[in-house]
């Protein structure tokens, strides 16, 4: 019978313990670094579109949907730092799903849904209003299906934004001449108004923030009715899939169906995630 000597016997004792404290500290360590990573804030890209979304010159964060997003998060307890962005760029990020990033302000499209997560609705458009070049002649009680399948139209539209569902639809397959821009909306009726296009889309908001901001009038473009033009759409808070469903839930709750109409209807909502 070999006897071994009972120092030796203490010291393998040691080294076992030794060993399991050092597996016990790494388990703790890797949770700790795991829990810290579920803290990081959640990046919210933003376009400078005012009177949406803005930076003030004191630094301070403006615009509805800027105040909407950051009351859900902040009720919802996600922590989240804002990022200026452009609307091409916030669309690549999303897509290449790298880190934990959401959109502000976007409307809701089933190729977008395809690689990314939505929030209930956070605002609704008023209906969108079409600016006319004074130059170009339009006839009274026009239908926007009759506007865009004129060949002889040129239409003005910003890259990388929808219309509300309708309009898309026919802009998608429209006659009428596309004019593409990546200007921002500022930009785009400066370029409607000398000549660049007889025609474009935007927001009811905007037209009236810039119509007040530079003193637009009627002779430097015209508002023309629509008579098919559908109600204003509503605007989502848009996800990369790397937000985790629990998040997205807490924000919904804090969120609340505001925007659902009064009767229920709940059409252009996103499909849930």
């Amino acid at each position: 019978m070999i006897n071994f000597p009972a120092a030796r016997a203490g010291h393998c004792g040691m080294g076992l313990a030794r060993r399991l404290a050092f597996c016990l500290a790494a388990l703790l360590a890797a949770g700790s670094c795991a829990a810290a990573a579920q803290e990081d804030p959640i990046v919210l890209f933003y376009v400078d579109r005012p009177p949406f979304m803005t930076r003030a010159p004191d630094g301070a964060m403006r615009g509805a949907l800027i105040q909407r997003a950051a009351e859900a998060f902040t009720q919802a307890g996600v922590p989240f730092v804002w990022r200026e962005t452009s609307p091409n760029a916030e669309l690549v990020t999303l897509q290449k799903n790298e880190i934990r990033a959401c959109g502000v302000g976007r409307f809701w499209s089933a190729e977008r849904a395809a690689f990314s997560k939505y929030t209930k609705a956070i605002y609704r458009d008023e209906p969108v209003v079409t600016l006319v070049n004074p130059n170009f002649a339009l006839p009274d009680h026009l239908s926007a299906v009759e506007l865009f399948a004129n060949p002889e139209v040129t239409v003005l539209l910003r890259d990388s934004y929808l219309l509300p569902a309708y309009l898309q639809n026919l802009v998608d397959n429209m006659k009428a001449q596309r004019v593409r821009t990546s200007g921002t909306y500022d930009q785009l009726i400066k370029q409607l108004i000398i000549g660049r296009a007889n025609i474009t889309i935007i927001s009811a908001e905007e037209e009236r923030y810039f119509r007040a901001l530079h003193g637009y009038t009627d002779s430097d473009y015209l508002l023309v009715h629509l008579t098919d033009n559908p109600p204003g759409s509503k605007r989502y808070i848009m996800c990369s899939r790397l937000v985790p469903d629990a998040l997205i839930d807490r924000i919904n709750e804090k969120i609340g169906d505001r925007f659902t109409d009064k009767a229920g209807d709940k059409s252009g909502d996103p499909p849930r995630h």
